[in-house]
């Protein structure tokens, strides 16, 4: 196999892995939001906000500490979920 023969055959790998991996993730979000809107319909009577707005695609870089506390936090007021202070 030549250089650039292995450098395409890498490239189409590490973009389907790439792909792969997006899929899974949007698996898990799907079922990860199924199962909250499950549980607090039955529990709380309540309906979650749409799909979409919560798991946008722009939302995937990295965050700090305290952005991902204040997420959460604003997850767990959308959901109707007790506020705790630690």
């Amino acid at each position: 196999m030549t250089p650039a023969g292995f450098y395409t055959y890498c490239s189409g790998y590490l973009e389907h892995e790439k792909a792969a991996k997006e899929k899974d993730l949007e698996w898990q979000n799907a079922i990860s939001y199924n199962l909250a809107s499950l549980i607090s319909h039955l529990l709380a009577g309540k309906r979650l906000p749409k799909y979409k707005p919560l798991f946008r695609k722009d939302r995937r870089e990295a965050m700090t500490d305290e952005e991902l506390y204040k997420t959460v936090c604003a997850l767990n007021i959308l959901m109707g979920g007790e506020t705790t202070e630690m």
